[in-house]
């Protein structure tokens, strides 16, 4: 019986260090299981995932259907389209600019350029230099351009304008 005691009293922590190492490891292993429930209940459950993420609270409320679909309306009224210009009979002119709606797009770097347009859009080219006139095609564009015409161009010197891009 004395050795059925003292294997009891031999299996209790004596000392506060080992009784702090005790408390710890239980901590801990609680700790552990109670966030093990809260994530399980988080998969489970849907609206407990949006109550506890701090993130979305702050953002602001998701987009209802009507305004998605008013979202995804204003970008389909808007459509865009690629047109090419390619100068003829020089391969570099880089003083020779192309301007969309007013702004400088790009030089003729190369003999041809690329541009997004859209409805409405105007194309110039500007070349400064009097004493050398240039030509410039519209070479390629997207099916969805009525205007200007495939093929269509500009020469001269100045600034040469094309006609405003009409998207169907």
């Amino acid at each position: 019986m004395e050795k059925r005691k003292n294997r009891r009293t031999n299996e209790i922590p004596r000392t506060a260090g080992k009784i702090v190492e005790y408390l710890l490891i239980r901590g801990v292993l609680f700790l552990l299981m109670v966030l093990l429930a809260v994530q399980t209940g988080m998969f489970i459950e849907p609206s407990l995932r949006t109550q506890m993420n701090t993130a979305l609270g702050m953002e602001g409320k998701p987009l209802q259907e009507e305004h998605l679909l008013a979202q995804a309306g204003g970008v389909e009224t808007a459509p865009w389209a690629v047109i090419s210009l390619r100068l003829l009979n020089f391969a570099s002119l880089p003083e020779v600019t192309v301007l969309l709606n007013g702004e400088e797009i790009a030089g003729f770097v190369h003999n041809e350029v690329t541009l997004n347009v859209r409805h409405g859009s105007v194309i110039a080219v500007r070349n400064t230099n009097v004493r050398m006139p240039v030509t410039v095609i519209l070479s390629k564009k997207t099916s969805n351009i009525s205007q200007p015409a495939d093929g269509a161009s500009v020469s001269g010197s100045g600034t040469l304008f094309f006609e405003p891009v009409v998207i169907e």
